[in-house]
């Protein structure tokens, strides 16, 4: 059957649909046209990088296209002008008609390279790198975001399996996430894969830039602890305000800020009025531009305790100057090793209140070294346009090492 499917998009595509010959110089004049595909282009993380990225390419003189397999579209609107953003109209759990579109969108756009984000966009990108093998003229990433997958996950990898190792490389966001989808989901057998940590725009995320915002009616040497990111149960906010009222407890003023919105907000508010703390927790909710508020914190705090692949809101804590102390998962420790903050050991709440009286202890200067350290590592190892330049290497390459 993969085969006739197979068969059947290859004669789908339109006559003519493939660049003219005479069209090579001025698609190597504009570096080699890569195509993004992507399940939404509705808000998120994910979502919103790969439209920075897209942009960011585009920029520098690539010729960059976006295909999407279903609205929400929202994020469209971000995209520069010189990115074109197809809707594949997919229907139902798997559309023929969308792998069609998106066949006909890689000969028409002259594609040398397809990245698919995540694993649903993999499932058809995966089919076309079969059919490709024909010709070898493109080359086919897939990038991918996430490390823990949930239960109805795992049990389709029998179906995502084989379009991943279909692939001529895989991305990861962290080494961590390589090594376990290395050895769990891929069983060992992989195509080449690298890692490429998220980037932040430092020139954005700059607190020279914007004002700082704290609760105007909190004393103004408390100390200011905030989380940015949705309010979901494995985030553990509730160890925050926990840990904050040891803190309390021991004689530090301290404050929480929680910057998000989310399905825990009511439970949340309940447990800071069993904590005596409702006066030292303020829920901003969810806003548009993150950076007055980072600008306030004194320290950015991660609780969660499912695996963050790489966490973009400690990206723009760290490139705000703000030092971040994070549960010990995931990429976290990566993205820590040389500064800018430390770790804990996840879900330990009294490990957790050890570190904080450590950085927020009046008398030591822990907390101002992690400060000064903060910018320069997202500088440094963090900034968009490494980002940028790693992704163009990976495009290009003709070859990479295996896991």
């Amino acid at each position: 059957m993969s085969s006739r499917l197979l068969r059947n998009v290859s004669e789908a595509a339109p006559a003519g649909a493939a660049p003219a010959a005479g069209d090579a110089a001025k698609r190597r004049a504009l570096r080699d046209p890569v195509l993004f595909v992507v399940s939404t282009l509705g808000i998120g993380g994910s979502e919103r990088k790969i439209v920075r990225l897209a942009n960011a390419l585009s920029a520098r003189g690539r010729r960059v296209a976006l295909a999407y397999l279903n609205e929400p579209d929202a994020l469209a609107a971000e995209l520069d002008s010189a990115v074109p953003a197809d809707n594949l109209r997919r229907k139902g759990k798997f559309s023929i008609a969308a792998l069609h579109r998106l066949h006909t969108l890689i000969e028409l756009h002259g594609a040398r390279a397809v990245i698919s984000v995540n694993l649903y966009p993999t499932l058809y990108t995966g089919l076309l790198a079969r059919l490709s093998r024909r010709s070898q003229h493109v080359r086919f990433i897939a990038s991918l975001n996430t490390t823990d997958l949930g239960e109805r996950t795992q049990k389709q990898m029998l179906l995502y399996r084989p379009a991943l190792r279909a692939m001529d490389e895989l991305i990861f966001g962290a080494e961590h996430q390589r090594r376990l989808w290395s050895a769990r989901q891929l069983q060992g057998r992989s195509p080449p894969s690298r890692v490429l940590y998220n980037g932040v725009d430092t020139e954005y995320f700059d607190r020279t830039t914007v004002p700082a915002w704290r609760p105007p009616d909190w004393p103004r040497n408390r100390r200011v602890i905030g989380a940015v990111g949705m309010l979901r149960a494995e985030k553990s906010h509730d160890h925050l305000l926990r840990a904050v009222q040891a803190l309390h407890r021991s004689g530090l003023d301290v404050g929480v800020v929680l910057v998000g919105e989310g399905g825990q907000r009511a439970a949340l508010h309940r447990l800071a009025d069993e904590l005596d703390l409702s006066g030292r927790v303020h829920m901003a909710g969810a806003v548009r531009d993150v950076r007055p508020y980072l600008a306030g914190f004194d320290l950015f705090v991660l609780t969660s305790t499912a695996v963050e692949t790489f966490s973009n809101a400690a990206l723009e804590a760290l490139a705000m100057g703000v030092p971040v102390l994070s549960s010990r998962i995931g990429g976290m420790p990566e993205m820590l090793s040389e500064g800018g903050g430390s770790t804990y050991e996840s879900g330990e709440i009294g490990a957790l209140v050890a570190k904080l009286q450590e950085a927020l202890d009046p008398g030591g200067d822990l907390l101002s070294r992690w400060s000064r350290r903060a910018r320069e590592v997202a500088q440094t190892r963090f900034s968009m346009q490494r980002m940028v330049v790693q992704f163009e290497e990976a495009i290009d390459a003709a070859d990479s090492s295996t896991i």
